[in-house]
């Protein structure tokens, strides 16, 4: 399996005014992949989200509001982006890992290229390097 641990970031335009921050997420723009869903993860201070990977689902990830790191494995390499900014995408390939750590109260957003289906996730450790052909 060819997907490594890196991730890319990917920069949105914010518009700033006195009354608050805005970007936009738009279907065919950015380069983005087409998605399908969007969903929004509230976490609390000291809390783990994540902790499996996705077999086809391609996904990114927004920081909305706080701070978190994210930490990408391949099952042989890992990143740690601890810098996600407001306007700014995390794209997440298929196949890998994905931990995220709240540092304090925050929320995420999230949007994937498929629907929800529960045989997508490999939520074992064991299970994923099995997927990856590393066990």
């Amino acid at each position: 399996m060819k997907n490594r641990a890196e991730g890319k970031i990917v920069k949105l335009p914010v518009f700033d005014s006195s009354t608050g921050r805005l970007f936009a997420v738009q279907h065919g723009e950015q380069h983005l992949f087409d998605f399908k869903r969007v969903f929004f993860i509230e976490g609390n201070s000291g809390s783990k989200r994540g902790q499996h990977a996705h077999r086809e689902s391609t996904q990114w990830l927004s920081l909305l509001k706080g701070d978190i790191k994210v930490k990408l494995m391949d099952g042989e390499s890992h990143k740690l982006i601890s810098s996600l900014k407001f306007g700014e995408l995390l794209i997440v390939e298929a196949g890998i890992w994905v931990e995220i750590d709240f540092l304090e109260e925050s929320v995420v957003a999230v949007g994937t290229n498929t629907l929800y289906k529960e045989a997508d996730y490999l939520r074992d450790w064991s299970d994923y390097l099995e997927f990856r052909g590393i066990q």
